[in-house]
C-alpha cells in the first residue's frame, strides 16, 4: 500500500476506465481525475482488445525507433526490459485474463461508464485525440457531455507525419498545468 488517503489521477485507455470508476466508487480518494482517451465508454468490445498477441522483438525494435524520444544507443536496453516482461511465464496468462474480464460484455455494461460519468464529483480534465468522424470524437462527445466537473477537455490532434515532433513534455504540460490550478 502506498498510504496514500487522495492524489491526483492521470489515467489513459483501460486505465482511464479504472480510475472513472474509482472517482465514481471513492470520490474522497480522487482529487483530480484525468482521462486520456479512456475506456468504458461502449458496451461492444473493440475488435483490438479481442487478440492476444505478443510483440517480436523487431517488432519493437521498430516501435522504439518511431517514439523519437529514446536515443539509438539506449533502444537496445529497452527492449530487453520490455521483452523480460511479457516473457515472464505468467504473462500472457494474466494479460489473457484481464483481456477476458474486461471484455465480457455481461461486465463491459455493468461497468459502462456513460451511467456514472455525471456523478463523478472529482474536477474531471478529458483529453481525446480527434480526427473528423471518428469513433474516438464520437466517444469523447459522449464522455464529455455528461461530466459536470469537467475543468477543462481539449482534443490533441496530430497527424502520424507529426507525432514525433510532440515531446511529451510539450504535449502534456498543459495538462498538468490545468490540474495544478485546480489544487
Amino acid at each position: 500500500m502506498l498510504g496514500l488517503a487522495s492524489a491526483h489521477i492521470v489515467s489513459h485507455s483501460m486505465g482511464g476506465w479504472v480510475a472513472a470508476l474509482l472517482a465514481y466508487e471513492s470520490p474522497e480518494r480522487v482529487r483530480t481525475l484525468t482521462l486520456v482517451a479512456n475506456g468504458g465508454m461502449s458496451t461492444a468490445t473493440p475488435p483490438m482488445m479481442r487478440v492476444i498477441q505478443m510483440p517480436t522483438r523487431e517488432e519493437l525494435v521498430q516501435y522504439a525507433r518511431g517514439i523519437g524520444r529514446i536515443q539509438e544507443g539506449e533502444i537496445e536496453e529497452a527492449v530487453e526490459r520490455r521483452l523480460a516482461r511479457v516473457e515472464r511465464s505468467d504473462a500472457v496468462a494474466a494479460y489473457t485474463l484481464i483481456m477476458r474480464h474486461m471484455t465480457h460484455p455481461v461486465h463491459r455494461d455493468r461497468y459502462n461508464l456513460r451511467r456514472r460519468l455525471p456523478y463523478i464529483g472529482a474536477p474531471t480534465l478529458i483529453v481525446w485525440r480527434s480526427l473528423i468522424r471518428s469513433t474516438a470524437s464520437i466517444l469523447a462527445r459522449k464522455c464529455i457531455d455528461p461530466c459536470p466537473r469537467h475543468i477543462w477537455s481539449f482534443y490533441l490532434v496530430a497527424t502520424i507525419a507529426s507525432r514525433n515532433s510532440l515531446t511529451p513534455f510539450t504535449a502534456t504540460h498543459p495538462v498538468f498545468a490545468g490540474i495544478c490550478e485546480g489544487g
